[in-house]
């Protein structure tokens, strides 16, 4: 039956990484707009904290964070900044609820 699914829906396997245990206990989403059109994988190629990159519209974006340190915030934000970020709401997650689970038909 797995067999089946890998054939016909399942298109690959992952490993969920526990960020704490690499030393990256504070996860964060921060959000902001960007300007010059500058595209957002330029702003963010080298900052090293960055998991995850969303573009909500033409200038708008949410980027997902893993840091070791609150220190850490503080300097990814300074750099978004000096990258021409205008950066409008930074959120700390507290505790993760589900983990790459997904409850169809609700």
């Amino acid at each position: 039956r797995i067999k089946k699914l890998e054939e016909q829906v399942i298109h690959k396997h992952t490993s969920l990484l526990d960020y704490k245990m690499l030393g990256y206990p504070f996860q964060l989403f921060v959000y902001g707009k960007h300007a010059d059109n500058t595209s957002l994988n330029d702003i963010t190629k080298n900052i090293p904290y960055v998991n995850n990159s969303v573009v909500l519209d033409d200038k708008q974006f949410a980027l997902e964070l893993f840091l070791p340190s609150l220190a850490s915030e503080e300097e990814t934000v300074e750099l978004l900044q000096e990258q021409g970020c205008q950066i409008t709401d930074v959120c700390r997650v507290l505790q993760t609820i589900k983990n790459e689970e997904w409850t169809p038909g609700r």
